[in-house]
């Protein structure tokens, strides 16, 4: 679990700044209670956890005593056992005066307010202590029940919840640092003027890039816009937090948001719990470069608005299809495949939500691609890309063979693409010629391309029955995507770095989501080898820190 080291000024002017900073009409709410809580893990947790981690970055047992030794002299008087917690209050009335009081556990009061004052001018002669900061804003310090109570305002000593701990629930045990942000709080009003200056931004951002006004952008970003909206008047409350965990040699980065109930948050979550377990679990493999999995079931509001989306694409497609120097015959055969591909991707989409898994491996050197999806109406979609193989075997000598053996139920049908003499980069990958193999089976369809793609396919559909994955999981293996640019690139740091994260066998990075009650849960995280790479960065640019 926890965080990095940072002296208790930092943390204090951390909770100042988290104020001055964020959007009043994110912050706004009742009087007296706390639109957001803010907790902080004990300080001796932190040092130890900051210590794991400069281990774990290559600086050994010397980063981990530097680190103790400034907290000794820099955090005197806290007791290091507890957690600190910071709560921010914004009066409905007063939105440009924010309160933020917070608890830091004290075993030596007067040595914390001595710390302090370097923050400023301390007044101590009286029962609250007055710390004129440099910015010519006070601090209102007062000791209760084993803390120091702080705010910047006297009457905020006194908006501390009833039950802080309640308050705070188990933040500190779970993360280093971690943020709940109650949306329900927030006044209406301040929502609506938040959701009207997204919008404002969407447009500014749009006419800045020059992005075309078609129908279809249009019903993206008003869906864009909806889903926003949702999220900021229905969401009951969100997590946000980080955590250095040891057990697990990994930094993890959350995001939970909980919808109130009968939000389009809740549905959706909802209709996760009885969703099938994903026919592509084998595409998960830890030799590959990137593995991602996705399984999800829309809700009724979801199908609605992406029916919309796809009566929009296929007009545009219609209109601003263009492709370039192809016969008559050829140009046919692509539109009818598109066409097909949306039509398949609407019924399966609308009726039985997304499914899918994919990879991409390097075998001898070489990269190949392999993906399996779910699809409804599968029988358009697999004419039309026999009829495209055909004419492209006839007018442009492509290597084409249709029915060309079964991985179990699943037929293939097989293609070699001729690469260019021009397309050195795509050479040096995949050689002078593409091989590319097609399944389909009811209502699956498998791709691969690349080496040997045929094996890979089935070594990733054989798998498909074992293993356990969240509803949306996306990895990255960097040892193996640093092996494969050290090949093409013949660079010896990269190679160098490609060998110390297989060495350490913790090198990958992860983005997966799943369901909780009436919401999401999101984490972002970084097996620890990865910060092995620090130290070699720092060696190779002359910055080892004497370690």
């Amino acid at each position: 679990m926890k965080l990095l080291h940072r002296p208790m000024l930092a943390l204090i002017a951390l909770a100042m700044g988290l104020v001055a900073l964020a959007p009043q009409a994110v912050f706004a709410q009742s009087e007296k209670q706390a639109a957001v809580v803010i907790s902080i893990a004990p300080i001796s947790e932190q040092l130890k956890d900051a210590s794991y981690l400069s281990d774990a970055a290559g600086f050994g047992r010397l980063g981990g005593m530097i680190i103790n030794s400034q907290a000794d002299e820099y955090l005197g008087g806290i007791d290091r056992d507890k957690p600190i917690n910071l709560f921010v209050h914004i009066i409905e009335d007063k939105p440009e005066e924010p309160v933020v009081v917070g608890m830091i556990p004290v075993t030596d009061f007067d040595e914390v307010i001595d710390t302090l004052a370097e923050l400023g001018d301390v007044d101590d002669d009286k029962d609250i202590v007055e710390i004129s900061l440099d910015n010519g804003e006070t601090m209102y310090v007062v000791e209760r029940k084993g803390h120091a109570v702080f705010s910047n305002t006297k009457e905020g000593l006194d908006w501390l919840p009833s039950n802080p701990a309640k308050e705070v629930g188990d933040l500190y045990k779970t993360y280093n640092i971690a943020a709940k942000i109650y949306g329900q709080r927030i006044p209406k009003e301040l929502r609506k003027q938040a959701i009207e200056a997204l919008r404002e931004g969407f447009e500014q951002q749009r006419a800045e890039s020059g992005a075309d006004d078609s129908e279809l952008q249009k019903k993206s970003v008003e869906l864009q816009m909806q889903q926003m909206e949702s999220l900021i008047n229905e969401t009951k409350e969100v997590v946000v937090g980080f955590a250095a965990d040891k057990a697990k040699n990994a930094l993890m980065f959350d995001v939970k948001m909980v919808g109130i109930k009968g939000s389009k948050i809740a549905k959706s979550s909802a209709a996760q719990k009885n969703l099938k377990t994903s026919r592509f679990r084998g595409f998960i493999q830890d030799n590959a470069m990137v593995t991602m999995n996705m399984n999800s079931k829309m809700t009724k509001d979801d199908v609605a608005s992406y029916k919309s989306l796809f009566s929009g694409l296929r007009e545009q497609m219609k209109d601003e299809l263009d492709l370039g120097d192809v016969s008559d015959e050829e140009a046919d055969a692509i539109e009818k495949v598109l066409e097909a591909f949306l039509n398949t991707a609407e019924a399966t989409m609308t009726n039985d939500g997304i499914s899918n898994g994919g990879l991409v491996l390097t075998g001898n050197k070489k990269p190949t691609l392999a993906m399996g999806f779910h699809a409804a109406n599968t029988s358009e979609l697999e004419s039309s890309l026999k009829n495209l193989a055909k004419v492209a075997k006839d007018s442009r000598g492509i290597e084409v063979s249709l029915n060309d053996g079964k991985i179990g139920n699943t037929t293939l049908h097989k293609a070699a693409i001729p690469i260019p003499e021009g397309e050195e980069e795509a050479r040096s990958l995949f050689g002078e010629k593409l091989d590319l193999v097609v399944g389909i089976n009811g209502n699956t369809v498998y791709l691969a391309a690349g080496n040997e793609p045929a094996k890979l396919l089935a070594k990733c559909m054989k798998g498909s029955s074992s293993k356990q994955v969240k509803p949306f999981e996306v990895n990255f293996h960097l040892a193996n995507i640093m092996e494969m640019f050290a090949n093409m690139e013949a660079e010896q740091m990269v190679e160098e770095m490609a060998d110390i994260l297989k060495e350490s066998g913790k090198d990958r990075v992860s983005l997966w989501s799943t369901t909780v009650d009436d919401g999401v849960k999101a984490r972002f995280e970084i097996q620890d080898g990865v910060l092995k790479l620090i130290s070699v960065v720092a060696e190779r640019f002359g910055a080892g820190f004497g370690f």
